[in-house]
């Protein structure tokens, strides 16, 4: 039994450290924010805001509505508890990271018979880690593609001319005459002297 608790007790930290690195769910506009915790008017009734004010208190009480149904709706009816190690995983991530106590409150509601259980802790855990490597493969956040793409122009290369082709010859004799069969330098020879030697070719050409 002890042995049963401490496997329990260890997945269910290495759970927690898994959905505590998900990232959290976006917070809510400034002016629901505001308005939330606001309890008169912020506006007087003549300005031109007060429309958009009496809409944004109403989709509180719509939303805050919403929400107590939900609540309800939960206290009578059983929470059904996945018993399948990736439908947990998807239960997981579903419920999303917004606070510490959702999470908490996410490792109460699984059953000691996943806890204990190694083999669904860690397919769990690599379901999480895979949902996390989708989105960092997508490469929607690549540099590449927040940037905008512009087509540098091709540059045009410059035709050869004579002078080209002769200083070509020239170099190539230069180097023959100051370099051995394996490449190397002469003795006394350098790269200065090669190319005194291939201009002073190039002139007499």
């Amino acid at each position: 039994a002890k042995r049963r608790l401490e496997s329990i007790k260890k997945n269910k930290q290495r759970l927690k450290d898994a959905l505590s690195k998900l990232p959290a769910a976006p917070g809510a506009p400034l002016p629901y924010r505001i308005l939330q915790s606001a309890g008169s008017p912020l506006v007087d009734a003549a300005s031109i805001a007060f429309q958009n004010e009496l809409q944004l208190r109403r989709l509180v009480e719509i939303e805050n509505q919403l929400a107590m149904n939900r609540q309800m709706a939960q206290d009578v009816q059983p929470i059904a508890i996945p018993s399948l190690p990736g439908e947990v995983a998807r239960a997981v991530l579903q419920s999303g990271a917004e606070s510490a106590e959702v999470i908490e409150q996410l490792l109460k509601d699984l059953p000691d018979e996943v806890l204990e259980d190694d083999e669904a802790v860690s397919a769990v855990l690599a379901d999480i880690d895979s949902g996390r490597d989708v989105i960092r493969n997508s490469r929607q956040f690549d540099r590449q593609n927040l940037l905008p793409r512009f087509s540098a122009p091709v540059k045009r290369t410059r035709r050869k001319t004579k002078t080209d082709k002769n200083m070509s010859k020239a170099l190539r004799l230069a180097n023959e005459r100051f370099r051995k069969k394996n490449g190397s330098l002469r003795k006394g020879a350098s790269q200065s002297k090669i190319m005194k030697y291939a201009h002073r070719l190039l002139r007499k050409m």
